[in-house]
């Protein structure tokens, strides 16, 4: 099982991701599905409600699912008429499309994937401790098959020829599974994941809640960054923060804060480093650069400031 070709999608519409459809696994008989992260789309309960009998929609939620809250999880469409289907394609025009839709192809009876996938849901933490896998959202699917042991990626994957997603950069990718033999589940427990998994998955993860938190103070603070390349920049902003050990997640807020106002290089000014080095149990890193006076957010400024 490898990640296949990959081709860019800047400047293209959705409808790039079929490009890398392997057709041949389903004129050999294989089904065509779009698993859809409904917290992330809203507006999918009235598009399917609109449609004939040309699609198959299932929650994966379990049948203990609210009525109400069955949009809000992840869903799995099966399209009839596979790559034609009319609401394949006007989801996957959507502009968004790619950070709500992945796109599976699979060749196992409908049955065997939906219990594979729902199995998928939920994962147990080497303490005890059991929550949802949000592997379903295309933008947490790469990393967290990243993070899984070889058997974990079998069990992940069985079952399924292709999965089709667009990554953080913009590019369409296709995880090519090939022929594997089918892993069973061990369906009396959910899979497990140590704690070393849940840390690298956290890494992975964190610039998508860093921007979360700021798009959720200002809608348009991330404008300034291309939006393929926001991910490496708050990436590397964290990795920068670690290293000057500004670790709470207010200060860390912040200073990727700085990053979006200032530019990535903010972090060697002189105001920055005494900020850092200065900061106590009773005197964080942000409560420094807020007493900042009109004078130095002046001198910052200008100095970090485009020649």
């Amino acid at each position: 099982m490898t990640l296949g070709d990959k081709t860019s999608s800047s400047g293209r519409t959705g409808n790039a991701l079929l490009d890398l459809l392997d057709r041949r696994l389903l004129d050999d008989g294989a089904s065509l599905y779009s698993l859809i992260d409904g917290a992330k789309f809203s507006r999918l309960g009235r598009m399917v409600s609109a449609q004939n009998g040309s699609i198959e929609f299932f929650s994966l939620l379990g049948e203990a699912a609210a009525t109400d809250a069955v949009y809000a999880g992840p869903i799995l469409i099966r399209h009839k008429t596979r790559e034609q289907c009319a609401l394949l394609l006007k989801l996957m025009s959507e502009q968004d499309s790619a950070g709500f839709m992945s796109l599976i192809v699979s060749a196992q009876p409908l049955t065997d994937i939906l219990k594979r996938l729902v199995w998928l849901t939920e994962v147990r933490h080497e303490d005890g401790t059991e929550w949802v896998m949000r592997f379903y959202d295309p933008l947490i699917l790469p990393h967290w098959l990243a993070v899984l042991e070889h058997r974990q990626r079998q069990q992940a994957l069985s079952g399924t020829l292709q999965w089709l997603f667009t990554d953080v950069r913009g590019d369409n990718q296709s995880v090519d599974v090939g022929s594997v033999d089918l892993a069973p589940l061990s369906e009396t427990r959910p899979m497990l994941l140590m704690e070393q998994q849940c840390d690298d998955l956290m890494k992975a993860t964190m610039p998508y809640i860093v921007m979360h938190q700021l798009c959720g103070d200002n809608p348009q603070a991330l404008d300034a960054i291309p939006g393929t390349q926001r991910y490496d920049f708050f990436y590397q902003q964290l990795e920068s923060a670690k290293k000057l050990d500004v670790v709470a997640p207010g200060d860390v807020k912040m200073f990727c804060l700085l990053a979006t106002m200032f530019g990535p290089e903010f972090s060697k000014h002189q105001l920055v480093s005494t900020a850092v080095q200065g900061a106590d149990r009773d005197n964080s890193f942000t409560e420094r650069v807020l007493a900042w006076t009109p004078e130095q957010w002046n001198l910052f400024e200008k100095e970090l400031s485009p020649v």
